[in-house]
């Protein structure tokens, strides 16, 4: 009994395995084994070749991504191309494809034409013994002739034959790999097939690039979209080129700005990432330098509205709208400097939140420079830098600087440890001057 149960589930137990390799196979992607290609003749002067292709029967012949044959019975096709020598478009790429959809390994190729010697087929058979009696090979693939006018000299008869050579690497150049955002360069790729020969394939190539859509290519052309660092890759057929590796950077007003970090790795952390080693967070940096770079002016103008009141009479009340100009201006470095030492302070202020009352001088100066500025400057002859409604330390501040349950939480911890105490508001036009930690004067040109 015991016996018959234990054949029974090893029976199981195979058919179970079969099945589940079975399943496995049908997972896997088919590739159809690569096509042989070899040339039959050409007409140079119209850069048209005939093309034996050997592969699967009943495969379609896909040149260029389209169809132009079928793979008959005998696993052959005839495929007519025109491919000039002199330009991109020269090369090729031929792949085959069943009724499945599956594919073969793609080939990659251009031709060459070669001439051969042939006998001259307008010449008899008598005319042509005649002449080797009488004809002196000189050994440079001339042959002289004597008949009763003296000796003539005839160049062989020759006759193009087209050679197929293969693409066997890619080389990817760029006249320069460091780039300010926005800005472009032109970039290059050169094929080198089996007979040495060099052709320029930049506008047939496929681009793969790490961050994607970090570049903008157009032809010849690469445009640098987002700054970072940045690898690309050209691919022909199965060829991949060389990997070239582009540095994109972000300028405004003549400051670099740090490339923008990793999210999960900036807040990972109570500080986050500083790259550059400025006291200021890399991802507030960019986001000052970003939302105070220009702006609309605008001016607040008095206008008198008439209203309708419940019962039915009709006041005219004081009122005010923004009259704005039509083009943006940039802001003065002062306010990029002024967010910049908030950013700072705030760093400051989240390490040991409960020290406020001994750190909160750092973010009482930065306030002190910001109400300068926009407030006090012009009593004493300076310019007003900061636009009407512009709170550069305000709530929009806090919630870039403070992003993190952590960083919030510090900065709750901080304003609870000054709470109850007393603090002087009564600072002088000069004390709300000094308070800036860069140097005023020489930003005014003084």
């Amino acid at each position: 009994m015991h016996r018959y149960l234990h054949v029974i589930l090893l029976i199981l137990f195979t058919l179970l395995s079969q099945g589940c390799s079975s399943t496995e196979n049908t997972d896997e992607a088919f590739v159809l084994e690569t096509p042989q290609i070899e040339s039959t003749t050409s007409s140079p002067e119209s850069n048209v070749s005939e093309i034996i292709v050997h592969g699967q029967a009943g495969a379609a012949v896909y040149v260029n991504g389209k169809q132009v044959a079928t793979i008959n019975q005998e696993g052959t096709a005839v495929i007519t191309l025109e491919m000039p020598q002199d330009e991109a478009s020269g090369v090729a790429t031929l792949v085959l494809k069943d009724e499945a959809g599956n594919e073969s390994e793609p080939v990659v190729f251009t031709l060459t034409h070669e001439n051969s010697q042939t006998p001259d087929v307008n010449s008899s058979e008598e005319d042509n013994k005649q002449e080797n009696n009488n004809s002196t090979d000189n050994g440079d693939g001339n042959v002289s002739v004597d008949d009763d006018n003296g000796s003539v000299t005839t160049p062989p008869v020759t006759t193009p034959h087209p050679a197929i050579i293969t693409l066997t690497s890619l080389t990817l150049t760029a006249d320069n790999t460091t780039l300010s955002k926005d800005t472009n360069t032109t970039v290059k790729v050169m094929a080198t097939f089996s007979d040495n020969s060099r052709k320029e394939v930049t506008q047939q190539v496929t681009w793969n690039m790490t961050p994607k859509n970090a570049l903008r290519m157009n032809n010849r052309n690469l445009q640098a979209v987002n700054d970072g660092n940045i690898t690309l890759q050209a691919t022909l057929g199965n060829k991949h080129s060389n990997i070239l590796h582009v540095n994109v950077f972000w300028e405004i007003h003549g400051y670099r700005l740090p490339p923008m970090p990793d999210e999960k790795l900036n807040n990972a952390t109570l500080l986050g990432i500083d790259s550059n080693n400025n006291g200021v967070r890399d991802d507030v940096e960019r986001w000052i330098y970003e939302t105070y770079d220009t702006y609309i002016p605008c001016v607040e103008k008095v206008i008198y509205v008439d209203v309708t009141l419940t019962s039915g009479e009709i006041k005219r009340v004081k009122s005010y709208e923004d009259v704005c100009e039509d083009k943006a201006v940039p802001y003065h470095q002062i306010v990029r400097e002024i967010a910049m030492q908030g950013a700072r302070a705030a760093q400051i202020i989240i390490v040991e939140p409960k020290k406020a009352r001994e750190t909160t001088k750092f973010m009482d100066a930065a306030q002190n420079c910001y109400f300068y500025f926009s407030t006090a400057a012009e009593r004493q002859g300076e310019p007003i830098l900061v636009p009407e409604r512009v709170n550069i330390l305000g709530k929009e501040f806090d919630a870039i600087q403070f992003n993190t349950v952590q960083r919030a939480r510090a900065y709750g911890e901080y304003n609870f440890a000054l709470s109850g105490g007393v603090y002087s508001a009564n600072e002088t036009d000069e004390e709300l001057r000094q308070g800036c930690d860069f140097d005023v004067d020489a930003l005014l040109g003084k």
